[in-house]
C-alpha cells in the first residue's frame, strides 16, 4: 500500500516524530510512505490529499492538524475521499473495520501528552497491520459496511464536483502553493493513473 503523509503547517514542528512512527509501522507491514507535507494550511492539504487519492498515486492519506477536525473537514470536502477521525488506537481500528476510510485525520497537538508518541505508535499499528479477524464486526456486518461506503461514494458524486473541475477552477498560484513540492513532482506524474488529471495539473503548475 502507498501512503501519503500530509501534515498541516502548525504541526510541522512535530513532523519528525509523526513521520518516524508512521514509517516504522509501514515498514513492518511492507507499506510505502511518501511525505507530501508542504507547510500549508489544512484547506490546501485537503485539496492535495484528494488529488493524490483521485489520481491513484496513494491508497491512503494520513493527515492532521492541531485538533484533527479542520483536516478532516477539509479532506471530506472532496469527491473520492472518505476521511475518518483517529485520536486513539480504538479509532484507528474502527475506521478500518467500519468506515473503511481511504484517509485519516489525526490531532497532533490536542491531548498530545507524555504518552503522545506511544499513542501515535499504537494508532499507526492498528491502522496498517493486516486485518485478518475484525474485532468489532461480524462478517455479516462487514457487508453492511461495504454497502454504506458505496452509498457515501455515490452521494459524494451527486453532491460534489469531480476533482478535474476543482483543478480547472483554481488559479495557478493557489495550486502551486498547495501542491508543488519535491515529493509531489517526484511521485505524482510517475504514479498518476488518470492521464487527463495529470495533464491538467501539469498545465497549471507550468
Amino acid at each position: 500500500m502507498d501512503i501519503g503523509l500530509i501534515v498541516e503547517t502548525s504541526q510541522m514542528f512535530r513532523m519528525e516524530i509523526i513521520e518516524k512512527e508512521l514509517r516504522k509501522a509501514a515498514d513492518k507491514y511492507g507499506h510505502n510512505v511518501m511525505n507530501f507535507s508542504n507547510n500549508t494550511t489544512f484547506a490546501k492539504n485537503g485539496l492535495l490529499g484528494a488529488l493524490l487519492l483521485n489520481a491513484g498515486v496513494v491508497d491512503l492519506v494520513v493527515t492532521g492538524c492541531g485538533t484533527g477536525v479542520g483536516a478532516m473537514v477539509a479532506a471530506n470536502s472532496f469527491i473520492g475521499v472518505q476521511c475518518g477521525f483517529v485520536a486513539d488506537p480504538c479509532d484507528a481500528q474502527m475506521v478500518r473495520e467500519l468506515n473503511m476510510s481511504n484517509s485519516v485525520a489525526m490531532p497532533f497537538s490536542k491531548d498530545f501528552g507524555n504518552e503522545g508518541v506511544l499513542n501515535l505508535q499504537f494508532c499507526f499499528e492498528n491502522l496498517l497491520c493486516p486485518m485478518k479477524d475484525p474485532m468489532y464486526i461480524s462478517p455479516e456486518t462487514r457487508q453492511a459496511c461495504i454497502e454504506m461506503t458505496k452509498e457515501m461514494d455515490d452521494l459524494k458524486k451527486a453532491c460534489q464536483v469531480p476533482i478535474e473541475e476543482v483543478i480547472q477552477k483554481l488559479d495557478k498560484a493557489y495550486l502551486k502553493e498547495a501542491l508543488d513540492s519535491d515529493c509531489f513532482r517526484q511521485y505524482f506524474f510517475a504514479k498518476c493513473k488518470n492521464l487527463e488529471l495529470a495533464r491538467l495539473v501539469r498545465d497549471k503548475l507550468t
